[in-house]
């Protein structure tokens, strides 16, 4: 079959990980999320795992609703569980 054997010439769309490099990308995907949100580290955590480590998503919602990024996510600012919309 002509495309499986194109399709074998072509760069992979993934790359295999170790573990020790997934455990750097989280730790700057947490870096960066600490950085735009001004929150600890656990709770940037907590938000890139709501929005399955997909930055720009949580960036996007994190510009457009911060109060409801934070309740989806069931954190608390300031000792106050904030309200889902």
């Amino acid at each position: 079959n002509e495309s499986v054997s194109s399709m074998s010439n072509k760069e992979k769309p993934y790359q295999a990980l170790t573990s020790d490099a997934i455990v750097t990308e989280q730790r700057r995907a947490i870096q960066r999320v600490m950085e735009l949100t001004k929150l600890p580290s656990h709770m940037a955590r907590q938000l890139l795992q709501e929005m399955r480590w997909n930055h720009e998503a949580l960036a996007e919602l994190y510009f457009e609703d911060p109060d409801r990024l934070l309740a989806n996510a069931g954190l608390q600012v300031n000792g106050e569980a904030v309200d889902s919309v």
